[in-house]
C-alpha cells in the first residue's frame, strides 16, 4: 500500500475508509511488532501527504489519538514516525502558514 500510495499520488481517495481502521489496528494493538507500527505509520504519512487534506479530515478522530500514543512508544523509529506523521497531520490542517 505504501508504494500504491507513492506511485499514485491522490489515487487512494476513494479507498481511504477502509483502509483508515485497520491502519489504526496495527498502531494501537499490543501484539503488533514495532516494524508493523513503522509501515503502517509511514504509509499514513505518505497518504497525508500527497492526498488533498479533506480526505482524511472525518478519520482524524481514530487518527491522531492512534499516533499520538505511538509519539509515546518506547523504540525511537517508532516515535519518530510517529512525529513525522504528526506534522504531516499539522501540515494538512494548515496547509497556508
Amino acid at each position: 500500500l505504501r508504494e500504491l500510495a507513492g506511485a499514485l499520488p491522490g489515487g487512494l481517495a476513494a479507498h481511504v475508509g477502509p483502509l483508515v481502521p485497520p491502519v489504526e489496528r496495527a498502531l494501537r494493538d499490543k501484539a503488533s511488532t514495532s516494524a508493523l507500527r513503522i509501515e503502517a505509520l509511514g504509509f499514513l504519512r505518505l497518504v497525508i501527504d500527497s492526498h488533498p487534506p479533506t480526505v482524511l479530515h472525518q478519520h482524524l478522530k481514530l487518527i491522531v489519538p492512534a499516533v499520538l500514543a505511538c509519539v509515546a512508544d518506547r523504540y525511537y523509529k517508532v516515535c519518530a514516525e510517529a512525529l513525522r506523521v504528526c506534522a504531516s497531520i499539522a501540515r494538512a490542517l494548515r496547509p497556508n502558514p
